[in-house]
């Protein structure tokens, strides 16, 4: 599951929740790739629900009161069209050279320069809890309450266990 941390940070980004996570996680269905489903504090509701079929790979969907927006990669559209009016078009029209190229080069850049760079590594770490909260989900097979500034579950031992694990001596982490 945590290869699919570039679609959450899309996703993140653009709900502008990109330094939070989820508050509640559950599965739709009890397979090991299941469909799962997540609610935000503000009410959001994020569906892990991809047809081989349907809808962007690595990207999302975004259902509202005026229409819908999807996002994938180098690819914005709407419906209607107005609601992506305006926004940049991608650098070019293949699905990941300029992504990967920008990305890359903006990563490089920022070592040289010792600016920020264009998505934090709050956004990545928030995103890749998302895919570890969906993997502790769907192995459990149950609803679960996530605290994303405590980043615990909510009375849950069983659900925090896989959260971390011993370390071998010489490798355990900082006392912070």
């Amino acid at each position: 599951m945590t290869g699919w941390i570039h679609a959450f940070d899309q996703v993140q980004r653009a709900l502008g929740t990109d330094d939070t996570g989820p508050v509640e996680i559950w599965p739709e269905e009890s397979r090991p790739d299941g469909r799962v489903s997540m609610r935000y504090a503000c009410g959001t509701i994020l569906k892990l629900d991809m047809p081989e079929d349907k809808g962007p790979r690595m990207g999302g969907i975004f259902f509202g009161k005026n229409g819908k927006i999807e996002i994938n990669r180098n690819r914005l559209a709407s419906n209607p069209p107005e609601l992506v009016q305006g926004a940049p078009p991608p650098a070019d029209k293949s699905e990941y050279a300029s992504v990967s190229r920008e990305h890359i080069g903006n990563w490089v850049h920022c070592m040289r320069t010792r600016e920020r760079t264009v998505t934090s590594a709050t956004v990545g770490h928030r995103s890749t809890t998302i895919c570890h909260l969906i993997n502790i989900c769907r192995e459990l097979g149950r609803k679960l309450r996530w605290n994303p500034v405590k980043e615990e579950f909510i009375g849950d031992e069983e659900a925090n266990k896989p959260r971390s694990r011993p370390r071998r001596e010489g490798y355990k982490l900082p006392v912070v």
